[in-house]
């Protein structure tokens, strides 16, 4: 969690909104999904609404809400019979989880613009 300056952690809420393949998408965390039995997450694209398990652990909803989001941005741009497989979504989710969450500088790169970066 970064540090603000009187040495607190400083606190970021949960994502109301994100753009995703030039729309904008609802998102939404219910604390009583598990209870309903829809699993983690879901997308659904006519809404453009995500919903992820808001009663799961922190990790989990942040893991959940990347694999929904990888969900979301792939049907739009794959012909139907190739949508990736779930097996598929969760293995780049992982991996792109991991990526950001243990590589902050490259993160920031990655969102900076060219007269932003230092060249070495």
């Amino acid at each position: 969690m970064a540090e603000i300056a009187h040495g607190g952690p400083r606190m970021t809420e949960r994502p109301v909104s994100l753009k995703i393949t030039g729309l904008d998408w609802n998102v939404v965390f219910n604390p009583e999904l598990m209870d309903m039995s829809q699993g983690w997450g879901f997308t659904e694209p006519e809404k453009q609404t995500i919903t992820v398990a808001g009663d799961a652990p922190f990790q989990r909803q942040q893991l959940n809400l990347l694999h929904e989001t990888i969900h979301a941005g792939a049907r739009p741009l794959l012909d139907p019979d190739n949508d990736p497989t779930e097996a598929q979504v969760r293995v780049i989710a992982m991996v792109f989880y991991q990526v950001i969450r243990d590589n902050p500088e490259f993160l920031k790169w990655l969102t900076s613009t060219e007269g932003e970066v230092k060249d070495e």
